[in-house]
């Protein structure tokens, strides 16, 4: 496999990041909903705002996966971030998702001077809770019926990680 490059999203990668998320995995282990629009990701790509973050991960320049970090706008929160992978389906297994969390974790401590990062992932999502814990987050607790997924409510577990 050719190297992983971890570069800012532009408006030129909408079309792959639209795909990647066309993807039942992607939009199974997401909030996203199916059949996701180019207007959709054209909008939160040209938002510009100054709390998102958004890489790539490319593949001989072909998007691969989606790095999103959101900081809230809450002066109290401002040591916090979130933030939300996806891995196109026929790249997942292959270390994307951890060259992306590294980024994260990098991009957090180092230069957004960020405190605690938390997230929320489905229960049942056991890949993404193993690399997440494998960054050094802990569960802190379970949302029940949190989401609505495949025609049935789906529980999330709350991870964060804070940085001493």
């Amino acid at each position: 496999m050719s190297d992983v490059i971890i570069r800012r999203a532009t408006m030129a990668d909408i079309p792959a990041i639209t795909q990647i998320h066309a993807d039942y995995s992607a939009y199974a282990n997401t909030l996203q909903l199916p059949y996701p629009t180019e207007k959709t990701w054209e909008a939160r790509l040209g938002a510009n705002d100054p709390l998102v973050t958004q890489f790539v991960a490319t593949i001989d320049n072909i998007v691969v996966g989606l790095l999103v970090i959101s900081q809230p706008s809450q002066v109290r929160r401002r040591h916090v971030a979130t933030f939300g992978i996806t891995v196109s389906e026929a790249h997942q297994g292959k270390g994307i998702g951890s060259k992306l969390m590294q980024v994260m974790v990098d991009y957090c401590d180092n230069w957004l001077n960020v405190r605690r990062i938390e997230l929320e992932v489905f229960a049942a999502n056991g890949s993404g809770v193993g690399l997440y814990e494998k960054f050094g987050f802990v569960q802190e607790g379970r949302m029940r019926d949190y989401a609505f997924r495949d025609g049935q409510y789906v529980d999330a577990v709350m991870m964060s990680r804070i940085k001493n």
